[in-house]
């Protein structure tokens, strides 16, 4: 089983070919789909979901399409996931807002809980930036 869903891997897509064409103004949603080899109806829906998060700002009008909300390095991979699938959990045990009933007799649960705690660092300090330019791969020796 996946961790990520096929819709947030086609949202990171996304969001990148935003990041990349930054200069370039505005990015259309047909050129996304084109760009990124994701289903036309799937990129328009993504999209909406992405703009409501607060990540994407559309523009409406004959040449319109999208853009980033916020520069691509004030953009984690955590807020894309969050906002096209919403919370990635290792198990049922380590969802901060139902606490593992097992505990502290669990032998498991310190493990999960450790593994969801680097999970959620680094996605949350790997930027959209990072992706582009590579910088995730320093993280990864630190």
């Amino acid at each position: 089983m996946e961790i990520l869903r096929r819709h947030t891997d086609y949202a990171l897509r996304a969001v990148l070919c935003l990041a990349a064409s930054e200069e370039q103004g505005q990015v259309s949603v047909r050129r996304i789909s084109e760009q990124t080899d994701i289903p036309y109806p799937i990129a328009c829906k993504l999209m909406q979901k992405l703009s409501r998060a607060g990540i994407a700002a559309g523009i409406l009008g004959l040449n319109g399409g999208y853009t980033l909300s916020r520069p691509p390095g004030d953009i984690s991979v955590f807020d894309v996931i969050q906002a096209v699938q919403g919370p990635l959990q290792m198990n049922k045990c380590t969802k901060p807002s139902k606490p593992c009933p097992k505990q502290p007799d669990c032998a498991v649960h310190p493990f999960l809980a450790d593994i969801q705690n680097e999970l959620d660092n680094r996605l949350q300090k790997t930027t959209l930036k990072d992706l582009l330019t590579g910088g995730f791969r320093s993280q990864s020796r630190r």
